[in-house]
C-alpha cells in the first residue's frame, strides 16, 4: 500500500467517524443551526469536488484504482449532505412545534405546577388546610384532586397574602394528613399529563418535558410511601420537589409565551414566583436532558428564580 492509498483509506474512515458523530449530535439537538449548515455545505462541496475530479483522466484513474474507498467516501458525502439538510428543515419544523403546539400544552399545566407546590408547602404546617383557611379550603377532601386550591386563588397575589409558599419552611413535615395531600398531588399531576400530552408531545422538547414530569411523579410517590409527620427526611424531599415545581412553572410559563414575550414580566401569571425563598437556594437536580432547547429553558428559569 503506497502513501496516497493509505491517506485515502484514513480519510474515508475519518469521514465516516465524523459523519456518525455529527448525526448523533443532530439527533440529540446538540448542534447549533449555523454549524449544521456549514457542515452540510462542506459535505456538498466535497461531493461536487469528487464528481468534478472524475472528469480528469489522472484523477479518474486514481478513483478507479481505489474503487471501494471512493465508493464509500462518495456515499458518505451524499448521505451526509442529504441527511444534514433534511435535519435542518426538520429542526425548523420542530422549532415551530415547540413554540406552537408544545408551548400551548405546557402553558396549560402551569397552574397545575403552582397548585402542586402550594399543596406541598402545606405539609410544612402543623395544621390541616381548613384550620389555616377555613373559608377557602374547608372542602379540601371533596371533589377533584387539589381543585379546592382554586378557591380564593386571587388572595395569593395580594401584598399581605398568606401564600403557603412564602411561609418559613419547617425542618420537619408536620401535617398529620399529609398522606392525603400527597395522594391528591399525584393524582393531579397524572390528570395534567393525561389532558395535555397530545399537545406537549408534538415536539422532541415537549416529549422530554413529559419525561421530567414523570420523574416528579415518581418522587411524589416515593414521598407518599415514606411520609411520616415530623420526619426530617420527608421535609428534605418535599423541599427538593417544591424547587423543581417552581422552576418548571416558570419554565413552562415562558415557553408558552415565547422568548420575545417572556421578557416582559407583565405577561406572566401573578402567581409565578421569582425567588428561591423561603427554601434553600440550591438548584434542583433534573435528570439528564438531551434536548438543548429544553435544557436552556430550564437553566434560564433556575437563574431567574435565583437557584445557584
Amino acid at each position: 500500500m503506497n502513501i496516497s492509498s493509505a491517506m485515502l483509506a484514513a480519510g474515508t474512515i475519518l469521514a465516516a467517524a465524523l459523519i456518525a458523530w455529527v448525526v448523533d449530535l443532530v439527533r440529540n439537538d446538540r448542534l447549533p443551526r449555523g454549524i449544521l449548515l456549514v457542515l452540510g455545505s462542506l459535505s456538498a462541496l466535497g461531493l461536487v469536488a469528487m464528481v468534478i475530479s472524475d472528469l480528469d483522466d489522472v484523477a479518474s484513474q486514481y478513483w478507479s484504482d481505489h474503487s471501494v474507498a471512493s465508493a464509500i467516501l462518495s456515499s458518505l458525502l451524499l448521505v451526509g449532505t442529504v441527511y444534514i439538510f433534511y435535519e435542518n428543515n426538520e429542526q425548523q419544523r420542530q422549532d415551530a412545534m415547540v413554540t406552537g403546539l408544545s408551548g400551548a400544552g405546557v402553558g396549560g399545566i402551569v397552574d397545575h405546577m403552582i397548585d402542586l407546590e402550594i399543596a406541598l408547602a402545606l405539609l410544612s404546617q402543623d395544621k390541616e388546610p381548613p384550620a389555616l383557611h377555613p373559608i377557602w379550603w374547608k372542602d379540601w377532601l371533596d371533589g377533584k384532586p387539589l381543585r379546592w386550591l382554586r378557591n380564593g386563588r386571587g388572595e395569593l397575589t395580594k401584598k399581605d397574602a398568606h401564600d403557603p409558599r412564602t411561609m418559613a419552611v419547617a425542618a420537619r413535615a408536620d401535617c398529620a394528613l399529609g398522606g392525603e395531600l400527597i395522594d391528591q398531588c399525584v393524582r393531579r399531576l397524572l390528570a395534567a399529563m393525561r389532558d395535555w400530552t397530545p399537545l406537549i408531545s408534538a415536539s422532541t422538547a415537549g416529549t422530554e418535558a413529559l419525561l421530567l414530569l414523570s420523574h416528579v411523579r415518581v418522587e411524589l410517590m416515593q414521598l407518599q410511601a415514606n411520609y411520616q409527620p415530623g420526619c426530617t427526611d420527608s421535609a428534605i424531599l418535599v423541599g427538593q420537589i417544591r424547587n423543581k415545581l417552581r422552576v418548571l412553572a416558570l419554565c413552562f410559563e415562558d415557553w408558552s409565551f415565547g422568548d420575545s414575550v417572556a421578557e416582559n414580566n407583565s405577561f406572566r401569571r401573578p402567581e409565578i414566583m421569582f425567588t428561591a425563598a423561603p427554601g434553600a437556594p440550591e438548584e434542583p437536580h433534573f435528570p439528564s436532558v438531551d434536548n438543548r432547547e429544553l435544557s436552556e429553558k430550564l437553566e434560564s428559569a433556575s437563574a431567574q428564580i435565583g437557584f445557584s
